[in-house]
């Protein structure tokens, strides 16, 4: 099976917000704080970490994700071409998911073993990514 590389990187970065320009001289304005549009979970090609992304179509052929809290020189192109047969579009799908809801500190004592998670790990101080996890055992502590 041939790895899949991540796709192109293509952006221009202005002061008040991100203007990409397509083929076909139509433009988009992208308000890098608007929050409500990044509802989803892409499961990034180069490290299996989920991230939390937007999804948008440019030109009705380009699918970009773009990656919530990160420049837009990590937005990752998806062209047609990517796709070089129906399974390689399926595998695609399945990294895509809901954005996942996160245990609060006061829900941690009703976590079971073989639960699922999504659980974070810090690389360092400005890289934390995200993984799926299952637990495996639970311990109880009194403070």
């Amino acid at each position: 099976m041939t790895e899949k590389k991540p796709p192109s990187k293509q952006t221009q970065r202005s002061n008040l917000a991100t203007v990409t320009q397509t083929p076909t001289k139509e433009m988009r304005l992208f308000d890098p704080e608007q929050k409500e549009n990044f509802t989803t979970e892409f499961r990034n090609y180069e490290d299996d970490a989920w991230y939390t992304v937007m999804v948008t179509i440019e030109d009705n052929a380009t699918l970009r994700v773009r990656f919530e809290k990160f420049t837009d020189d990590v937005d990752q192109l998806f062209e047609p071409s990517f796709f070089g047969s129906l399974e390689d579009l399926h595998d695609f799908e399945k990294r895509f998911r809901p954005l996942s809801v996160q245990v609060q500190d006061y829900e941690c004592g009703m976590l079971v073993p073989d639960v699922k998670v999504c659980a974070s790990r810090h690389f360092d101080t400005d890289d934390l990514r995200f993984y799926d996890a299952v637990v495996d055992s639970v311990r109880h502590f009194s403070f």
